[in-house]
């Protein structure tokens, strides 16, 4: 910092030639609590090893929301993620920034090993061929295109990205009930941590499997608190695909997984599983072409659809056996935040039911998972109007349930003139049983309440 000194004249006394000078004294900038303070302009410093960068502080403490990054490559994305996971393995419990990238490169991960034809939104890969785009881009007459290959075919020289073939883009599109369709890049493949998370990524309305909040929506949620299969497949991936721990390839993510549980590693070394038998419940994801997605030689893989638990509280409890899928009963105010809403993943204050939907049951994608399941609700059973008829009904000749008359009142004063409002496709799954039907007629209009049974397996009415 400078600080001003005055010179006095030869002479000793009075005002002469001396002169004002400024003095900087140094101050050394540095993230690092170690270093000669001594140091002055241009002398040498000691080089950075590599357990000092793991150690290095960050100034804004982790907190920015701002993922911007100065390392001098295009593929700076990449290695801000290779960094994250470095990050976290030292402190794995947080919500920095680098908690939060690591946890959107799980979402991502999650996303495709639970990816199905029906979901809600389908994702699709366009591979970017390493040698014949550069091809194509150092071999171009506009001097500015060639320019950017030879300066991609520098950094892709560098030893992660040495034996890809491809990098695929990952899209995810969707088409709404209108019929409008839309598409958002979510990310792509990574020779550094197997896949990256496009940095202003917007949330899909789709649940996390397990039921913390939706994919990426920007909230840390910790590869421990997914669901097992998903941990099952990350760890074993890395036992049986070897060539991922190199420090070339995706090492920071298996120096991560080894930090965070160790001991589920060596139990996983000592099974000596093969890698034809550790994918037997895997899928291989394709692209357009109907290639493998892969990395490296190494393939992403998906839990086959078959293999995908079909699980809920909320199953109707049909009396008349069902063949094919059972649906779900559903009503509107429901509260499904509590136990299994389908497939082991509560609801949340969002998943909203209606009473009645366009699509037909098989067709239908329950509300907040995006995941295309049949299920019943109000409509589907219950017309919406009670019909009065001018006479009263002939119960003996037709079940109507047990007719209750309107508390102070007989049944031979006010019969009974109302037809149940039952749907025909009410009797494919339930077979005539005992309704109880309160009927109410006032002077000046006519009401009838019918409390019909809606059973499902956890009890709803």
């Amino acid at each position: 910092m400078p600080h001003s000194k005055t010179h006095p004249s030869p002479g000793g006394e009075g005002p002469g030639w001396g002169t004002n000078e400024t003095h900087y004294m140094s101050n050394i900038l540095q993230l690092l609590e170690r270093g000669n303070a001594n140091l002055r302009g241009w002398q040498e410093s000691n080089q950075l090893t590599a357990l000092e960068a793991e150690r290095m502080l960050d100034p804004a403490g982790g907190n920015s929301r701002r993922t911007a990054t100065a390392i001098p490559t295009p593929f700076g994305r990449l290695h801000l993620l290779e960094t994250a996971f470095k990050f976290v393995k030292q402190q794995p419990q947080g919500h920095s920034l680098y908690h939060r990238q690591v946890s959107q490169c799980w979402d991502l991960l999650e996303l495709l090993f639970y990816s199905k034809p029906t979901d809600e939104y389908q994702l699709r890969f366009v591979a970017w061929h390493k040698q014949e785009q550069l091809q194509q881009l150092q071999g171009s007459s506009d001097s500015r295109v060639k320019l950017l290959g030879d300066t991609l075919a520098l950094y892709l020289a560098d030893e992660h990205f040495r034996e890809v073939d491809a990098l695929y883009l990952i899209f995810a599109d969707r088409q709404d009930a209108s019929g409008r369709r839309t598409t958002q890049l979510l990310g792509g493949t990574s020779p550094f941590t197997l896949v990256f998370v496009h940095p202003e990524v917007r949330p899909l309305n789709t649940q996390r499997k397990g039921g913390t909040g939706f994919y990426f929506d920007n909230e840390v949620v910790p590869l421990t608190a997914r669901k097992a299969d998903f941990q099952t497949y990350i760890f074993g991936l890395f036992e049986v695909e070897k060539s991922l721990r190199s420090k070339d390839f995706a090492g920071s993510v298996y120096d991560f997984l080894t930090a965070l549980d160790r001991s589920r590693m060596n139990e996983l070394a000592e099974l000596n599983q093969t890698a034809s038998s550790f994918n037997q419940p895997y899928e291989p994801l394709r692209d357009a072409q109907g290639n493998a997605v892969q990395i490296r030689g190494v393939e992403l893989r998906h839990l086959a659809e078959a293999q995908q638990p079909i699980s809920s509280d909320w199953f109707v409890a049909a009396t008349v056996p069902q063949l094919g899928k059972t649906p779900l009963a559903l009503l509107p105010g429901l509260d499904l935040r509590r136990g299994n809403y389908f497939g082991g993943t509560p609801g949340t204050d969002s998943t909203v039911i209606k009473w009645n939907y366009d699509e037909e049951l098989d067709k239908r994608r329950l509300e907040g998972l995006g995941v295309q399941y049949p299920f019943l609700t109000v409509n589907d059973l219950l017309e919406d109007m009670l019909v009065e008829v001018p006479f009263a009904v002939n119960t003996e000749r037709f079940h109507f349930g047990t007719v209750l008359p309107e508390p102070g009142t007989r049944l031979e004063d006010r019969p009974f003139r109302f037809l149940l409002p039952l749907k025909r496709r009410y009797f494919d799954y339930f077979r005539p049983r005992t309704w109880t039907v309160t009927c109410a007629s006032p002077f000046s209009t006519t009401t009838c309440w019918c409390n019909l049974p809606y059973p499902s397996r956890a009890g709803a009415k």
